[in-house]
């Protein structure tokens, strides 16, 4: 839900958030909101260094009151700040007699609360009315304490005291307190007292405002410190928390390659022991079935290799797929081959040529284990024109041939050479 300006300006001066309060100053909020609300505000939650912004704005109000007729100057009296007494009394503006609904003035509010340093700030001022009665027509002294429950009776005491004290010298100094230079007077005799009675005045005037200001500038700099902490520990926490993820995404990552990796070794050492198992089983059962044969003289060999399609075509004719072919392979007048020999001369086919790897050729093989006969692999090679050891297989287009496999070439003669 959007909130307005004013009431997040409203909330930082409960909440001593100065730079939210200079935020919303710069961008022209009303100082003045609800009847003087903000630096009351202020003012009662103590925060000084809002309530010095809001005095030293020029549109600032310093005499509204609300429903009940409370002015900021009450407000202070009432809570017992003299700090802020001090402020707003040096504000030129300020009304320091002004009345609640109540008829109670700033000081007749401090005295109910026996606030005693804010009416001892109050009665100093000679604009303060001493003889100010309320509503009902009762004086200063009739109402000490009586906002409280159980107000002491020293406490009653004392401001009565300031209240006699500053009426007597009041009485004295025809109802103010007079210079030295206007009262024309020597600094001897009777009049020595005198004089060195009010410098006493002025000092502890002085020391009272240096303890006020003093204590201004630590509240100040305790609620920067705790802004500052508290930035820190939500940047730490937020940092902890960024960290925290990214390690957990970088786990997930690196598990999820992990087992990728296993699934596919494994894959492949899977089809490695079955190709294995098949070529072990397959020279098992030929060399089982084998019978010895006299070799007879060999006539003069093709060129070409003989095709596993037109065996193909010569199986389905009823005949012997190697029949016709050169000396020393099987022939048509053997028994019919195993469906399993059929199949594993499928496998010697060459990939580019698809021609069958037949004796006398020579295989060759990649790091991945593609075969592919030594006339392509020249070929190839010529065409690319690379060096045929740095040469890739046509098959995965990466490992380089390594070698020939003479395990395939020793299958190849024991299946096409007679028994």
């Amino acid at each position: 839900m959007a909130v307005s300006l004013e009431a997040m300006f409203l909330l930082a001066c409960k909440n001593g958030d100065i730079e939210s309060v200079r935020l919303a100053i710069s961008l022209n909020v009303d100082v003045n909101y609800q009847q003087g609300w903000p630096l009351r505000r202020a003012i009662r939650y103590n925060h000084p260094q809002i309530w010095d912004s809001l005095l030293l704005h020029r549109y600032i109000s310093v005499n509204l009151c609300n429903q009940y007729g409370l002015s900021a100057l009450h407000t202070a009296a009432r809570f017992n700040l003299p700090s802020a007494v001090a402020d707003l009394l040096r504000h030129p503006g300020v009304s320091v007699n002004e009345k609640t609904l109540l008829g109670s003035s700033p000081l007749m509010v401090a005295v109910k609360y026996c606030s005693k340093q804010s009416a001892q700030i109050l009665v100093r001022d000679k604009r303060v009315d001493l003889d100010s009665v309320d509503n009902r027509g009762r004086t200063l002294e009739d109402v000490i304490g009586t906002a409280l429950t159980n107000p002491t009776e020293e406490d009653k005491l004392q401001i009565t005291e300031i209240l006699q004290e500053e009426r007597s010298f009041r009485e004295l100094g025809e109802g103010r307190r007079p210079s030295l230079e206007e009262e024309g007077l020597k600094i001897d005799g009777t009049h020595r007292t005198r004089v060195f009675g009010k410098l006493k005045e002025l000092l502890e005037e002085l020391s009272e405002l240096h303890k006020t200001e003093l204590l201004k500038i630590e509240n100040r700099q305790e609620e920067e410190s705790r802004s500052l902490m508290g930035r820190m520990e939500e940047k730490i926490k937020q940092l902890i928390v960024h960290q925290e993820q990214e390690r957990t995404l970088l786990t997930v990552g690196l598990m999820a390659e992990k087992e990728e990796m296993s699934r596919r070794q494994q894959e492949e050492v899977a089809r490695l022991l079955h190709k294995q198992e098949e070529e072990t089983m397959f020279l098992q059962r030929t060399s089982t079935r084998a019978e010895p044969e006299v070799s007879s003289p060999k006539p003069a060999t093709s060129t070409r290799r003989p095709s596993l399609v037109t065996g193909t075509d010569r199986i389905s004719q009823g005949g012997s797929p190697w029949e016709g072919a050169d000396e020393g392979y099987l022939t048509s007048k053997e028994a019919e081959l195993p469906e399993m020999i059929t199949s594993a001369c499928k496998e010697l086919e060459c990939p580019i040529c698809m021609e069958v790897m037949a004796p006398p050729s020579r295989i060759w093989q990649c790091k991945m284990g593609h075969v592919i006969c030594e006339p392509c692999k020249e070929r190839v090679s010529k065409e690319n024109g690379s060096d045929p050891s740095e040469l890739p297989c046509p098959t995965c287009k990466t490992a380089p041939f390594i070698g020939r496999n003479l395990a395939l070439e020793r299958v190849a003669r024991s299946l096409f050479t007679s028994k």
